[in-house]
């Protein structure tokens, strides 16, 4: 029996079907959800603008996922996207997101795609080396 359409999936579904697990581990021993681990993470108010008298804010910035080295020490941004998106259809976004944060300025940014055709940290979808497989201090 074949499993469900992935081309189905919302980006919701990619991140707590893909991402998240792959994020934790099977054993829970990669990053810790409670304390290095941020989902949906609004890091912006969003930018003021001003015409004439009129004061409002623009669109705040939500990343999908905010990894900490430890609290207040963010240290990567993911941006997931569903599966009908190519896999570099975040990377711009995750780059703006990542210029917000002084500590990324410099470094490059690893997107975990989601459009999977295989389980995620497959290296035959070029996942070797992101954020998932990197230990983190206790």
């Amino acid at each position: 029996m074949a499993g469900p359409d992935k081309k189905t999936f919302t980006e919701r579904d990619i991140c707590t079907k893909f991402i998240t697990p792959a994020l934790v581990g099977s054993d829970g021993t990669k990053w810790n959800v409670m304390t290095q681990l941020r989902e949906e993470f609004y890091f912006t108010k969003g930018r003021v603008i001003v015409r004439g008298k009129t004061v409002k804010r623009g669109e705040a910035k939500k990343a999908d996922y905010l990894l900490f080295y430890r609290p207040n020490i963010p240290i990567a941004v993911i941006e997931a996207k569903d599966n009908n998106h190519s896999v570099g259809a975040g990377m711009q976004q995750a780059l703006e997101y990542a210029v917000t944060f002084p500590q990324f300025r410099g470094h490059l940014v690893k997107l975990l795609p989601s459009s999977l055709h295989t389980r995620l940290g497959s290296d035959s979808q070029g996942l070797s080396g992101g954020a998932a497989d990197y230990r983190t201090p206790r």
